[in-house]
């Protein structure tokens, strides 16, 4: 990821900077059905908790196919601390169609409040997820 970033940032590399933002920085690949994935990303964060103390906050970016989402959403939510906040922004195409978007929302609302779900167009993130720095 590091040379990623030396060889496409638009900034001069820091590596101060890098060295910062990378000692927050976990990678964690999972399935979106296994139950064991979830809860090793669980555990990274809880250890970032207690490494980085973020107090059990949690930002998650979805940019999954929309059949991932609902799955997602409730695993998370099942994981979810007492401590923190949590916000979900999920990346469009939000559904298939007025009636699949209608039943994700159903499913997300079971979980969390409106307040928690940022609904982001697919072009308009692509420039948040270039520049994850940023973020």
């Amino acid at each position: 990821m590091q040379q990623a970033v030396k060889d496409h940032a638009r900034d001069p590399f820091q590596q101060d900077v890098w060295d910062k933002l990378a000692k927050g920085m976990r990678y964690v690949t999972l399935d979106f059905a296994d139950d064991k994935g979830e809860d090793e990303l669980r555990d990274a964060l809880t250890k970032l908790d207690e490494e980085q103390g973020t107090g059990g906050n949690r930002m998650y970016y979805f940019a999954v196919p929309p059949d991932a989402i609902g799955t997602l959403v409730a695993e998370i939510a099942q994981r979810r601390g007492a401590d923190g906040w949590v916000r979900l922004i999920i990346e469009k195409p939000f559904g298939h169609d007025l009636a699949s978007a209608e039943a994700l929302n159903a499913e997300i609302k079971e979980h969390f409040a409106e307040n928690e779900v940022f609904r982001i167009d697919h072009y308009l993130g692509k420039e948040t997820v270039q520049n994850m720095l940023a973020l």
